[in-house]
């Protein structure tokens, strides 16, 4: 329990209560400054096992059970996971009082990949997932929806659900603006609108079948095994011909003044 005392008025103290080694700055305002005339600082928690390392004109160095973590360097810092785990780091808003303020960036081991999770639920999900030389991968609500690849890109719905591409122009400003790509669980692809306020069709292509054709959310068109379907009228000006047969042989046309079946 006894004290040294630097200072005039004792501004540095260092002592031992019986449990505990401390070196107290005693004067508010003044500093704690450890230099050496060269070399490195080390801080070590036990002895042989490095806790903190401040190299001269150089890193500084964070340890965790003797494996370096963190460190500084010319470009900002680096981050490493100990041997045999992922580097990761944490962060939390808000002191960390809700789940939903805990989020990590992680750098995986066992897929070599980069990652962006959160914790709202309670339990870890994925929001970005990118590997080297390969796709990156987006989530929502942990379930995976699009994906890159050599070729391009892919969308995935939920299992049993559809999946969905929104086109939305001019900030969707009206609902003129809104067009939909959709393929619902084992088809068909769909192209819609919302110009009416709800969904419409304009085109549906079915998996093995049949192309159909809209106009204001009626089918007026439609292909077959043997052919195709016309719901309403086929018109065609003055200049063509329905034309049938593999010779021609039967054909319907109006020249402006008359009508022919030929």
């Amino acid at each position: 329990n006894d004290k040294a005392y630097f200072g005039t008025g004792g501004d540095l103290q260092i002592y031992h209560n019986g449990s505990h080694n401390y070196i107290i700055g005693a004067t508010s305002g003044q500093n704690i400054t450890i230099s050496p005339v060269s070399g490195q600082i080390n801080l070590q928690p036990v002895t042989n096992e490095e806790g903190l390392i401040v190299k001269p004109n150089g890193a500084v160095e964070l340890y965790y059970d003797n494996s370096k973590a963190l460190e500084t360097n010319n470009q900002g810092v680096l981050v490493q996971g100990i041997t045999n785990e992922h580097g990761v780091i944490l962060l939390n808003a808000d002191q960390g009082n809700a789940n939903a303020d805990k989020w990590f960036i992680l750098a995986d081991k066992d897929e070599s990949a980069f990652q962006i999770s959160n914790f709202k639920s309670g339990s870890w999900e994925t929001n970005i997932k990118t590997y080297g030389d390969g796709a990156v991968e987006l989530y929502h609500n942990n379930v995976k929806t699009f994906q890159t690849d050599g070729n391009g890109v892919a969308v995935y719905g939920p299992e049993g659900g559809s999946a969905n591409i929104y086109l939305y122009a001019d900030e969707a400003d009206d609902n003129a603006d809104k067009f939909q790509f959709t393929v619902y669980d084992g088809g068909p692809l769909l192209i819609q609108n919302r110009a009416s306020g709800s969904v419409e069709e304009n085109i549906v292509c079915r998996g093995n079948g049949a192309v159909e054709l809209f106009y204001d959310d009626v089918k007026k068109f439609e292909t077959k095994s043997y052919g195709v379907s016309v719901h309403g009228n086929i018109f065609l000006n003055d200049t063509y011909k329905l034309v049938c047969g593999a010779s021609d042989d039967l054909q319907i046309f109006h020249n402006g003044s008359h009508s022919f079946v030929t």
